[in-house]
């Protein structure tokens, strides 16, 4: 990709092109998408599938168990990051397939790479 392509924040500390898996919570890495397959991919928003892995925090996070959903997502807002040379995308904009699960988020900030 060229440094017109945008990318999107994978590991928290490095940008990524298409990445399998994003993970959305840099603090404490307990929530993440995992198995993303892209079907589309542009200079303003790009859209997948995935699994989003998270975990319930009950009762504390360091006890609770890790859950997995099924989702699609939509990755918008392209920002300039320093020190980057693309892009990235800074919004995740998360569907579940099928029944939501009450206490999960469906929108994450990404952040520029640490």
């Amino acid at each position: 990709g060229g440094s017109s392509h945008v990318w999107t924040t994978s590991t928290c500390l490095r940008e990524q092109y298409k990445p399998k898996s994003i993970v959305l919570t840099c603090g404490d890495g307990l929530t993440s998408l995992q198995k993303l397959k892209w079907s589309s991919w542009s200079a303003t928003k790009a859209r997948g599938t995935g699994t989003l892995k998270s975990n319930t925090c009950t009762p504390s996070c360091a006890a609770g168990k890790p859950v997995s959903y099924r989702v699609t997502v939509t990755l918008s807002k392209p920002q300039s990051c320093k020190q980057q040379t693309h892009k990235i995308f800074s919004h995740a904009a998360l569907k579940f397939i099928g029944t939501p699960p009450k206490h999960e988020a469906t929108s994450y900030t990404i952040f520029c790479p640490i």
